[in-house]
């Protein structure tokens, strides 16, 4: 009985440790913010954030609107409620560019944080476009023109754009939906899928690259194209157009014109995943 008396408190002590259990605690603070902005005299638009999603939208209003919410979190409570007093939403106008970004981009020690923002953007308003933001998504949707987007860590969802895109994320994928695509456009990512459906016939160039992951690709059927398709570790697979001139193919590699190669430079590349290409009606 007297072993079992002691050898209970020990269980218990090291049961304790190795659940790393503590009395130290953590500070945080989630607030929302809304930010109104007058059209002004500008031709781009350039959105930045940090450690959050990042959504945009059209709207028929005549105004910019940002709304969204803010964390901070730390281990002293009279830093982080600092920090949170500081960190806001800001823009400039400068020279033809529109900047919407945070007013701090720095991170004292033991200081973390992120804001996620929901832009309200008025149709047909900008000709350029620049999306950024870490550890977190990004979906456009209604918009036009030129448009760059970068993430880490985060999904793409590109919805109704018209224009071309230059894209670039990791350890996400994309979903690309009733789009009009024209000029040079590149999707590229790691450890994600890319998953595209488009109404019209895209022209230009479109590269996609991924690894890690499938290419998942619907054109119309009488879309025109030069097809490279390739991959490593899985099938190619294209079928449903009117016509498919093969000048390469096994089960990996595949050189291909579609419809006589009209108006399209198509490059579809992944690795450890299938490529599938098909043509809708």
């Amino acid at each position: 009985m007297k072993k079992t008396l002691v050898l209970i408190p020990l269980v218990f002590v090291l049961l304790f440790l190795s659940t790393g259990c503590s009395l130290i605690f953590t500070t945080r603070i989630n607030s929302q913010y809304e930010k109104e902005i007058d059209i002004l005299e500008t031709k781009a638009l350039k959105v930045t954030g940090t450690n959050g999603s990042l959504t945009v939208l059209v709207w028929e209003k005549d105004y910019v609107r940002v709304t969204g919410t803010k964390f901070v979190s730390g281990l002293n409570s009279s830093q982080v409620k600092a920090f949170n007093n500081s960190l806001d939403v800001v823009w400039s106008n400068l020279g033809e560019t529109l900047e919407i970004g945070l007013s701090r981009t720095d991170r004292p020690g033991g200081i973390n944080y992120g804001v996620s923002m929901t832009v309200y953007v008025p149709r047909e308003l900008y000709e350029s476009h620049f999306y950024k933001t870490s550890n977190g998504s990004v979906s456009i949707s209604g918009i036009s023109g030129e448009c760059v987007i970068e993430s880490s860590n985060g999904n793409i969802s590109i919805t109704g754009f018209e224009g071309s895109i230059y894209s670039v994320t990791s350890n996400g994928g994309y979903k690309i939906n009733l789009c009009k695509l024209y000029g040079d456009n590149y999707f590229k990512t790691s450890n994600g899928s890319v998953v595209a459906k488009l109404l019209t016939s895209p022209t230009g160039r479109l590269e996609i690259y991924t690894s890690n992951g499938k290419i998942d690709f619907k054109l119309p059927w009488t879309a025109g194209a030069f097809l490279t398709a390739a991959t490593s570790n899985g099938n190619v697979d294209v079928q449903g157009f009117r016509s498919i001139s093969f000048e390469k193919i096994d089960k990996n590699d595949l050189r291909a014109e579609i419809n006589n190669w009209r108006d399209l430079d198509l490059s579809l590349r992944t690795s450890n995943g299938d490529i599938t290409l098909n043509g809708m009606q």
